[in-house]
């Protein structure tokens, strides 16, 4: 009896700090460092992502040990998976860093690699644990929203520019040593567009939300979150565009999307997203290739160990893909990297795929799995990345789900309307 007592209160306040990790780390993160930017006051919390994950990262742990202590026999193997990863990457940084002792950076080599754990057991945390708001669309998400979109309408204001969030968060403005990039700022637009995607009741309300998330990227200048939400948003058109009644929506979304395409092609141009149609002329892209080349050469010279921190003892920097895992953690890092994002983009892609009935919860964990194979594969490395930790999480949460019997009756064919194919009340018994 006092052990289910405990359970009862134990897994609500799991959930209220999954909840709380969220706001913080992702809108309250923007809204912080936008504040910074803006000189509304000092950086007193730092850069906030590493100390708040640090934080989250503890309640994170010890629900992963008590879940593997309490029911390991029903561990999904996902999580099972991720955790044997994380222990290989603990023990890895401490052996590695034994083995280059002698080097100067050393230390940081160890430090960055042990942020890295720290963010991912964080991140895993949040999507394994938080629970979307039960009344639609959510006042909280909704009112972060609102927020997060007020502190871009001030940046194009006071620089007069539609890029002036781009100028706010290029180092101009605020701490450059605490201060968040633009990358930084992009991950949170693009995971509040996925959750709040979620909560759209009608499949044009979802393609809306992606949509809008597109253009506040392209004012961002963040490359890489812009042309993975445009991945998320075509790969939703192709998906559910032409199930049910969603036919109709679909073509009036496209219809929309080139008309709008059409006109904002100026702006487009003058974005740093247009450096794509010649990347030769990207100074970044320049310095991205030839990391690229300094990674495979020190995979070329060691293929088993790669050579744990070597891009802090060249200016060159990291490889900014895949590539940087092996290089980091060895060829046996490398393939449970792969393998795990394979993995849960396999398992969560089946469910949307094939489901006829798809919870919005798997519809979130496949987004987060596909942008993180997305960003791994062109632009972002193993070190510090939050999409694929998240996305195992929120599959794991689905997959949970699914055992424990939260999903929804099977409607009929013809009464299938939107993207899930539920209507508001029952998408809440999903997430209760």
């Amino acid at each position: 009896m006092k052990t289910v007592f405990a359970y009862r209160f134990r897994v609500p306040g799991y959930q209220a700090a999954a909840q709380l990790a969220f706001v913080v780390l992702f809108p309250g993160f923007v809204i912080y460092h936008y504040g910074v930017a803006a000189g509304w006051y000092p950086a007193f919390a730092g850069g906030l992502f590493g100390a708040a994950a640090l934080v989250v990262a503890l309640f994170g742990l010890t629900y992963v040990i008590a879940n593997l202590v309490s029911r390991s026999g029903s561990m999904p193997l996902l999580e099972f998976a991720f955790l044997l990863f994380v222990a290989y990457l603990f023990v890895w940084t401490i052996g590695a860093g034994i083995a280059v002792k002698d080097r100067i950076y050393t230390i940081p080599a160890v430090m960055e690699s042990f942020s890295t754990i720290i963010i991912w057991i964080a991140v895993y945390f949040v999507g394994v644990r938080m629970r979307m708001p039960k009344h639609y669309p959510g006042w909280m998400l909704a009112s972060l929203v609102v927020a997060v979109l007020a502190c871009f309408v001030h940046a194009i204001v006071m620089n007069d520019s539609f890029f002036g969030p781009f100028l706010m968060f290029s180092g101009a403005h605020g701490d450059a040593a605490t201060g968040s990039t633009y990358q930084g700022i992009g991950r949170s637009v693009v995971v509040l567009a996925v959750l709040l995607a979620s909560q759209q009741a009608r499949f044009f309300g979802q393609l809306a939300v992606l949509a809008g998330a597109i253009i506040v990227l392209l004012a961002l200048g963040s490359r890489a979150h812009f042309f993975v939400t445009v991945l998320l948003l075509v790969v939703h058109i192709v998906v559910f565009g032409f199930r049910g009644r969603n036919l109709f929506a679909s073509l009036a979304a496209i219809g929309a999307f080139f008309i709008v395409g059409y006109f904002a092609a100026s702006i487009f141009l003058e974005a740093r997203a247009a450096e794509i149609f010649d990347l030769t002329l990207s100074t970044s892209w320049q310095a991205r290739q030839e990391a690229l080349r300094e990674a495979l050469r020190v995979i070329e010279a060691n293929p088993l160990f790669g050579s744990f921190g070597h891009h802090l003892a060249e200016s060159i920097g990291y490889a900014h893909n895949i590539i940087s895992a092996w290089t980091e953690y060895g060829i046996v890092g490398f393939l449970l990297f792969i393998a795990l994002m394979l993995y849960a983009l396999g398992v969560s892609g089946y469910r949307v795929l094939f489901r006829r009935t798809c919870p919005p919860v798997w519809i979130i964990a496949f987004q987060f799995n596909l942008a993180a194979l997305f960003l791994s594969l062109t632009s972002e490395p193993i070190l510090a990345s939050v999409f694929p930790a998240l996305g195992w999480g929120f599959t794991v949460q689905a997959l949970r789900g699914d055992r424990q019997g939260r999903t929804f009756p099977r409607p009929p064919l013809d009464q299938r309307s939107s993207i899930s194919h539920v209507s508001v009340r029952e998408r809440h018994n999903v997430w209760d």
